[in-house]
């Protein structure tokens, strides 16, 4: 039995999202900055893997077949936590785009709108916004974020 199961606890994420982001930890309470997109594919597939009615049978028996349920929950999970993450970055948006790489001008400006950029990561795709500037010394462009 774990200390959740112990305190009498829900179901984690279920926990976080009814107290608005706190969550009963065995060290006491805690508050989480959980972000609600990842914690929605979370809470989905806890819900198709293991649902909360106790009438629903369990899908598979083996080691191999949880494997492979902890392989799909890492296939929607880790892309979805990925491009989350990115947005919260610092970097993710700036107001000034300070000099040129190229030229070392300072006569660098934004461009007005983002671009999505498709990634490969080792877990999947991930679509990222990027900002781009442009150097009217050089004319050369890049990403203030330097990705």
């Amino acid at each position: 039995m774990s200390c959740h199961e112990a305190a009498g606890l829900e179901s984690w994420s279920i926990r976080r999202a009814k107290d608005g982001g706190k969550y009963e930890s065995c060290g006491g309470e805690k508050t989480v900055a959980a972000n609600p997109t990842v914690l929605k594919v979370l809470d989905e597939l806890r819900a198709k893997m293991m649902p909360l009615d106790e009438n629903v049978p369990l899908k598979g028996r083996r080691l191999i077949d949880f494997e492979r349920q902890a392989d799909e929950l890492k296939r929607a999970l880790i892309p979805t936590f990925l491009e989350e993450r990115a947005a919260l970055d610092e970097q993710a948006q700036v107001s000034e785009p300070g000099l040129c790489p190229h030229c070392g001008s300072d006569r660098v400006y934004l461009e007005k709108d983002y671009r999505q950029v498709e990634l490969a990561s080792r877990d999947g795709q991930v679509v990222l916004p990027k900002q781009d500037c442009r150097c009217r010394a050089c004319d050369g462009s890049f990403s203030p974020s330097g990705s």
